[in-house]
């Protein structure tokens, strides 16, 4: 065998040889590295290792606890059944910060210290559970504005939704700090005059805290409804005519012209309206209403044409007759009016004499400075008006109401 020959089949046994030691190192490296590193690590030069144990107070382990390199994302391991975990880093000197978790349980961060090339760090980490509780910042919006202090009557009320003890809680105020029983869900309710009651529901856990907003602004109640139709004559739109609505209570009176479709609308408050309606060429009508707030009330007035005289003609007989008819008529309306206005004189002098009117809701007997009716409490709308937004009665001269703290009502007076 030649020099050259044996030389060559050295190289190659060294060859082989060399790649066997290199599997050989790399099946070793990938049996070392834990579980829980990812596999970027596993190319990390010169890397630390942090490794320790997750466990509870009473030093029972937590397999599933979760650790993580704040400063590096996506670093991270789960403890095995141990508690034991494991994460290869690289070197730093300015060090790392863990951050362990587990379900139900407060969370906890400790720091690595400087980190130097294949260093082996233990840190080990002590989880509580959270309290069996959680805390509820309520608000109700929209916020009081300027000037409305003392004139709303919030009310916050919450109450266990499912998973929780039975629970309770109401109080007259626009914002509260509750402690509640967890883990479960509330029902979170706010009440305020004027607006529609907002719930949100609310689901917490051991530990939880939760600002919660319960927000009126949409829902607020609507304060008047809408009266609308149409005018005709034979199924034809009158246009305009003048359409009146007065209320039965308070008095107060509402009018619109119709549109060239004989179309109209009001906006008014809610109660009870006699609705007439009036065009050149047609005789009046009036019809009667009930508005409620929110909604639209549909009134369509059909009117008659007004009676016409008819031209006279004829002989002198004729006229004669009718000059005859018109001198009875007019004595017999004279007799009536003198009879009609004799009797009310008479009624008239019978209230005097006895100081009373009568109230115009039960018809009873009531003095003449009273305020209400004695007998059915019904108000008199010349003495007092109702407030719109609660319906307490107030004087003809009150700016504000006593009992909702309302200030618009100038339109309700009697």
């Amino acid at each position: 065998m030649s020099p050259l020959v044996g030389h060559r089949r050295e190289a190659a046994r060294l060859g082989r040889a060399s790649d066997l030691a290199l599997a050989a190192v790399a099946i070793a490296l990938a049996v070392a590295l834990p579980a829980g590193v990812p596999e970027a690590s596993a190319i990390i030069v010169d890397a630390a290792t942090l490794q320790g144990t997750v466990s509870a107070p009473d030093g029972t382990p937590l397999p599933g606890a979760r650790v993580e390199v704040k400063e590096l994302p996506g670093t991270n391991a789960t403890a095995g059944p141990d508690g034991l975990y494991s994460i290869s880093v690289p070197t730093s000197t300015g060090g790392y910060t863990l951050r362990f978790t587990a379900a139900d349980r407060a969370p906890v961060e400790r720091p690595t210290g400087p980190v130097a090339p294949l260093a082996i760090i233990v840190i080990n980490a002590t989880l509580s559970l959270y309290p069996p509780s959680a805390v509820l910042h309520i608000d109700i919006l929209p916020f009081a504005q300027p000037g409305e202090t003392g004139l709303r009557e919030d009310y916050i009320e919450v109450t266990n939704a499912s998973g929780t003890p039975v629970f309770h809680y109401r109080e007259r105020v626009s914002t509260a700090d509750l402690t509640v029983p967890a883990p479960g869900g509330y029902l979170v309710k706010a009440t305020r005059p004027g607006y529609y009651d907002g719930t949100v529901e609310v689901s917490v856990r051991r530990g939880d805290d939760l600002k919660v907003t319960v927000d009126l602004t949409d829902l607020k109640k609507p304060t008047h409804g809408t009266l609308g139709g149409e005018v005709t004559h034979g199924g034809m739109g009158i246009r305009n005519a003048t359409v009146t609505a007065k209320a039965n209570e308070g008095g107060h009176s509402y009018e619109a012209k119709t549109d060239p479709t004989g179309g109209y609308t009001l906006e008014v408050p809610p109660g009870n309206y006699s609705v007439k309606a009036v065009a050149e060429g047609y005789a009046t009508v009036t019809r009667a209403a009930r508005v409620v707030a929110g909604k639209a009330t549909t009134l369509g007035i059909e009117l008659p044409l007004e009676v016409e005289q008819e031209g006279l003609g004829g002989s002198a007989l004729a006229w004669a007759g009718l000059i005859a008819a018109i001198a009875v008529l007019g004595a017999v309306a004279a007799y009536a009016a003198v009879t009609h206005r004799r009797a009310r004189m008479a009624k008239d002098a019978e209230k005097v004499a006895a100081a009373t009117l009568e109230c115009p809701a039960c018809g009873a007997a009531a003095p003449e400075d009273a305020d209400a009716c004695p007998g059915c409490g019904a108000h008199f709308p010349w003495r007092s008006f109702r407030c719109p937004e609660c319906g307490s009665p107030l004087p003809l001269d009150a700016t504000r109401c006593t009992e909702c703290g309302n200030t618009r009502f100038d339109l309700h007076r009697g």
